[in-house]
C-alpha cells in the first residue's frame, strides 16, 4: 500500500513484488487479507477497494465518506471494519457492498443536496428550517435540519447569491437582476425587482431591509420589499459583496478594494441605510466577502487573506491573517462564529473573533456560506451541490 493507488503484492515471501492496479490514483494507507484471494484497502477521501481474486483486480467500493481512512480489518469475507479521521468507524456485513457510519464523531457531515449547481446563500431560523439559493434560480427548503433538501420553484433562472429568512415563513432572496420574497416559507415567490444584479441581502425588522450587489449598488427599503430604493455614497466603485443589519437602523456592508487599493470598502450605517459611512479594516488592498453582526458593536468580516474583528462597530477592526480566500462568515451572541472559504477551509472562534482553529470539512469542495442556529448547529454551503452540517459545533 501506498503513494498515489500503489500495490504490491508477493507470492514468495517478499523475495519479489509485483505491483498491481489499483483504480486509483488516492494513498492507500491499509490492507486486510481474509484469504489468498479476498482483501479490501483503504485511504485518502474516502477510498475503498476490494478485490476477489488476489488483487489482479480491484473494485472501488462507496464508503459514504470523504474522511481519509487509516486502518482495516475483517473477521471474514463479509463482516469488517474501516476507520479513520475524526473519529470515523465505518461497518460492514456483506463485504464492503454497503459500509455504515458506527460509533464515532463526523463533525461536518455532507448532506444530499439534489442539485449540481454552486449554492450561494443559506439561511436557517431554527435547529430545522432552512433554506439555500444558488446558480440557475436554485432554492432549496429543508424542515428536518436538512436529512432531506425539498426544490422550491423560484420562478427564474438567473443565479441567486444572497438569502434572509426572518422567520419560517418571511424571507428575500437575491441575486442577478432579481429580489424575489416569500410569506409562505417559499411556497411561492414574488417578484420585488430586477433591474440590478445583487450579491447580498439582509433585513433588520419586517420592513427595513438592504441588499448590496455589483456597481456599488445599495438598494435599501422600509416597506418589506414592496419598494427598493438606490442609495448612492460614490461612483464608480467596486463590487459590495456581504451585508448584515442587526437592526432597523445599524447594518455593515463590506466589497471589493478598488483597483488601486485606494478604497478598502467596509461601510457602516445607522439610519436604515439612508447614509452609509466608509470605515477601513486595519489593512491595505484586501476584498472583503462576508460580513456578520450580533449586536451593534459586535461584528466579523472575512476576506481574501484575512479574518476581521470588532467590538465597537467597526470603528477599529482587528485582522487576522489566516489564509483564504474566505466567503462567508456566521456569527452568534455567545461570541461562536464559522467561517468558509476556499478548498473546504473551515475556521471557527469560541471567543467573538479573538482567536481561530481551523476545522476538517472532510472536502476541498470551495465553501461559499454558512448559517449558524447555535454554537452546536450550522450549515455550510458550496460549489457543486455541496452542504454540509454539523450538530457538534464542527468539532
Amino acid at each position: 500500500m501506498g503513494h498515489a493507488g500503489t500495490i504490491l503484492r508477493t507470492t514468495d515471501g517478499g523475495e519479489t513484488w509485483a505491483q498491481q492496479t489499483s483504480s486509483t490514483y488516492q494513498p492507500l494507507r491499509a490492507v486486510s487479507f481474509v484469504d489468498a484471494n479476498t482483501g479490501t484497502a483503504v485511504g485518502f477521501s474516502g477510498t475503498v477497494l476490494r478485490t476477489l481474486d488476489g488483487g489482479e483486480t480491484w473494485t472501488q467500493q462507496t464508503s459514504g465518506t470523504t474522511y481519509h481512512l487509516f486502518g482495516v480489518s475483517f473477521l471474514d469475507a463479509n463482516t469488517g471494519w474501516a476507520v479513520g479521521i475524526l473519529g470515523t468507524i465505518l461497518g460492514t456485513l456483506d463485504g464492503g457492498g454497503n459500509w455504515t457510519r458506527q460509533a464515532g464523531r463526523e463533525p461536518w457531515r455532507q448532506q444530499t443536496s439534489g442539485t449540481s449547481q454552486n449554492l450561494y446563500g443559506v439561511s436557517f431560523v431554527d435547529v430545522n428550517t432552512g433554506w439555500v439559493v444558488g446558480g440557475a434560480g436554485t432554492v432549496l427548503h429543508t424542515t428536518d435540519g436538512g436529512e432531506s433538501w425539498t426544490p422550491q420553484s423560484s420562478g427564474t433562472l438567473a443565479t441567486l447569491r444572497g438569502v434572509s429568512f426572518l422567520d419560517a415563513n418571511t424571507g428575500w432572496v437575491v441575486g442577478a437582476g432579481t429580489i424575489l420574497h416569500t410569506t409562505d416559507g417559499g411556497d411561492t415567490w414574488t417578484l420585488q425587482s430586477s433591474s440590478e444584479s445583487l450579491n447580498g441581502v439582509s433585513f433588520g425588522s419586517a420592513n427595513t431591509g438592504v441588499a448590496v450587489g455589483y456597481n456599488a449598488t445599495i438598494l435599501r427599503t422600509t416597506d418589506g420589499g414592496q419598494t427598493w430604493t438606490r442609495v448612492s455614497y460614490g461612483q464608480n466603485a467596486p463590487p459590495l459583496n456581504g451585508v448584515s443589519l442587526v437592526d432597523a437602523n445599524t447594518g455593515t456592508a463590506v466589497g471589493a478594494a478598488d483597483s488601486h487599493c485606494l478604497v478598502e470598502q467596509i461601510l457602516r450605517t445607522t439610519d436604515g441605510g439612508r447614509t452609509w459611512m466608509r470605515q477601513t479594516g486595519g489593512r491595505f488592498c484586501d476584498d472583503h466577502y462576508g460580513v456578520s453582526f450580533v449586536d451593534a458593536n459586535r461584528g466579523i468580516a472575512v476576506g481574501f487573506v484575512s479574518i476581521y474583528h470588532t467590538t465597537n462597530g467597526g470603528q477599529t477592526w482587528v485582522f487576522h491573517q489566516l489564509g483564504g480566500p474566505l466567503f462567508g462568515v456566521s456569527f452568534i451572541y455567545d461570541g461562536t462564529a464559522t467561517v468558509v472559504g476556499f478548498y473546504g477551509i473551515i475556521r471557527r472562534s469560541t471567543d467573538g473573533g479573538l482567536s481561530w482553529t481551523t476545522q476538517s470539512s472532510g472536502t476541498t469542495t470551495t465553501l461559499r456560506a454558512v448559517s449558524l442556529v447555535d454554537a452546536n448547529t450550522g450549515t455550510a454551503v458550496g460549489d457543486n451541490g455541496m452542504i454540509l452540517h454539523t450538530t457538534t459545533g464542527g468539532e
